[in-house]
């Protein structure tokens, strides 16, 4: 990625939409790094971080649903107007049949996703850290109380 992503859903955003789904790639890349111990930062500390981190992994989730649902419409609208190709001259309706199911049914996994995920953050609505002997008082108070 070469350049700023603007990230503004209602206004201007960036326009090139593959650097924004890159940028997303990446983002679930850092986040890993991010919460991990392992890689020099602190990583979770508190249960309240997962918490937050799991709501807004869940927006994601919901929000990839209209995603795809958006690119299976784009390819039926194009097909049905005469506007795609297979690069070896043949009819395209099967290979965009088989995308858009493929679309429908990633759409029904994010779904899925979003309802566990929706679940794992009420179960830690109510989950705080316990005093460590050896980090000092991370009690960091109830999340959702």
């Amino acid at each position: 990625m070469s350049e700023t992503i603007t990230l503004a859903p209602a206004g201007q955003h960036s326009p090139d939409y593959r650097e924004v789904a890159q940028a997303f790639a990446e983002c679930v890349r850092v986040l890993n790094y991010a919460i991990a111990p392992w890689t020099g930062w602190p990583g979770l500390i508190y249960p309240a971080d997962v918490y937050d981190v799991i709501g807004a992994i869940k927006a994601g989730a919901y929000a990839l649903q209209q995603a795809f649902g958006q690119m299976r419409g784009f390819l039926q609208d194009r097909l049905a107007a005469g506007r795609l190709r297979l690069d070896s001259g043949g009819d395209p309706a099967a290979a965009v049949g088989a995308a858009r199911a493929h679309l429908a049914e990633a759409a029904a996994i994010a779904a899925h996703l979003y309802h566990r995920l929706e679940r794992a953050h009420q179960a830690m609505g109510h989950v705080a850290g316990a005093p460590s002997a050896h980090h000092g008082d991370e009690a960091g108070g109830l999340i959702g109380g």
